[in-house]
């Protein structure tokens, strides 16, 4: 199962709203974990895909500004 299909399947474990502050802070974590031992690894990437972003990650920032036009 890949990252992007597990954090699909919590989101749709929790249908109400009122879990969403959990949910959203638990995929935080579960996410910074991820990306911590990656980097551990040296398997890190530093890119987030767009269509798989959440609401507290920057998929734009991690194209690098030399990739950004206004």
């Amino acid at each position: 199962m890949a990252i992007t299909d597990a954090v699909k399947a919590l989101e749709e474990t929790f249908p109400s709203q009122e879990d969403d502050g959990q949910i959203v802070g638990l995929m935080k974590d579960i996410l910074g974990r991820i990306e911590a031992e990656a980097k551990e690894k040296g398997q890190a990437t530093g890119f987030t895909f767009m269509n798989y972003a959440s609401e507290f990650q920057d998929p734009v920032g991690s194209y690098g500004a030399d990739n950004i036009t206004c």
